[in-house]
């Protein structure tokens, strides 16, 4: 898709503030040929990325959750997170599957992972909200998990 068939692109840039959202890369590298023409990955999301902030000085960067996969592939989750780093999010919101390679894992790749990791709802070393100032404009993101989220999880998974 290219960015002018996004619809991106018909209002002046130099006064636009893009919101990118992304979510659900549910731990893959690459596009997860799960159906018909995905044509996804890591690597095309950030050629996408960086064409966008070539064009859009004012652009804030949003992942809504759901980053790392639900397998056991510690390593395959902690290459995720070094991908992450290099998109420059602005904020990286949480679900359920951020925390299936135990609290551990969450605590020393997650948190320490250099990513603005946010959510309102969670004890813990967690950003409240996050207040970014873009083209002179005060603008709060907050992000809540719902606990619901967890009913899915195998027993233990979750801590209990």
């Amino acid at each position: 898709m290219s960015i002018q068939a996004a619809g991106v692109g018909a209002a002046n840039e130099t006064d636009t503030l893009l919101i990118v959202f992304t979510a659900n890369n549910n731990g893959q590298l690459l596009d997860c040929g799960c159906s018909v023409g995905v044509a996804g990955g890591l690597p095309r999301r950030l050629t996408a990325v960086k064409r966008l902030r070539e064009k859009f000085k004012n652009m804030l960067l949003i992942d809504g959750g759901a980053f790392l996969g639900t397998a056991d592939r510690q390593l395959q989750n902690y290459t995720v997170i070094q991908a992450y780093q290099k998109f420059g999010y602005d904020a990286v919101t949480l679900g359920d599957q951020e925390f299936w390679n135990g609290e551990a894992f969450f605590a020393k790749k997650v948190l320490t992972g250099n990513l603005p990791v946010l959510c309102s709802n969670l004890e813990g070393n967690f950003s409240l909200s996050l207040f970014l100032i873009k083209k002179a404009k005060k603008i709060g993101i907050y992000a809540f998990l719902h606990p619901g989220a967890f009913v899915f999880f195998p027993s233990g998974k979750d801590g209990n």
